[in-house]
């Protein structure tokens, strides 16, 4: 999931982690851990791997770290009542350089955030929108909202995991003394 040269492999391999059950928030924390470690101009993969996390039976290092990184992003205004440069040989080309479209950047930025807030609310369940240019800073918002409940069940999950983890452990241990049956 790290080392493979491939970028077809290294998500399949993620994609399969993400889904291998757990007992702890260890594969969750390699997730993250595999998630950060991604250029943050490969926006597509970036957001491949947001949806594979969806799986992970733990969820709190991941939407954690699916809140930071889209409070990052942003969604610009659109420019309004702008003048072109008619002088410009490139004038109307649409490219946003000099006498194009000056919005060319910012359309595309609104929609990798927008796509970003469909994985973000498919993963975590949320109901984000893409509105204004304050919209990343929801990611946080409901984060800040949700993580003590988020915390509170990947706690109960662990406590569930340690104690069948406990009682499966004195039913075989053979150094334990055997209880008699009187």
């Amino acid at each position: 999931a790290q080392v493979d040269p491939t970028k077809e492999v290294k998500l399949a391999a993620f994609t399969r982690l993400a889904q291998m059950p757990a007992r702890d928030t260890s594969i969750a924390n390699t997730l993250v851990s595999l998630f950060n470690n991604i250029k943050f101009n490969e926006l597509e993969t970036r957001l491949e791997y947001a949806e594979a996390m969806r799986t992970s039976q733990f969820k709190y290092p991941v939407y954690e770290v699916l809140a930071d990184w889209g409070s990052k992003l942003r969604y610009p205004d659109l420019l309004t009542n702008y003048q072109r440069n008619s002088n410009s040989g490139n004038a109307g080309t649409g490219n946003g350089t000099v006498g194009g479209d000056p919005n060319y950047g910012n359309r595309k930025q609104r929609a990798e955030f927008e796509k970003f807030v469909g994985i973000f609310n498919k993963v975590t369940q949320a109901t984000l929108k893409a509105e204004d240019k304050n919209s990343p800073y929801q990611c946080k918002q409901w984060w800040n909202d949700n993580k003590a409940k988020i915390l509170a069940a990947d706690k109960e999950l662990i406590e569930k995991y340690r104690v069948e983890d406990l009682a499966r452990n004195n039913k075989n241990n053979p150094l334990l003394p055997k209880k008699s049956a009187e």
